[in-house]
């Protein structure tokens, strides 16, 4: 079975509601983007690394709008 793991305190993790407040969306839309960049980066050939996953994509796997998504991931 292929899995990774989550750390301790990921759901109320504080970098997560900061990255919310600036980017003005909900702490819950910010959760599940880093979920789906964790999940990519542990499927990836170069294990750890996001590149290959555009926000696009990740807009349509979260249903969050894309300009949304890129303003949570920068």
């Amino acid at each position: 079975m292929d899995w990774w793991r989550a750390h301790h305190g990921i759901s109320n993790d504080s970098k997560l509601a900061v990255i919310a407040l600036r980017a003005k969306s909900k702490r819950c839309e910010v959760g599940w983007v880093w979920v789906i960049l964790l999940d990519f980066a542990s499927q990836n050939q170069e294990r750890g690394a996001v590149s290959g996953l555009d926000h696009e994509q990740i807009s349509i796997m979260a249903d969050i709008p894309v300009e949304q998504v890129s303003t949570i991931v920068e």
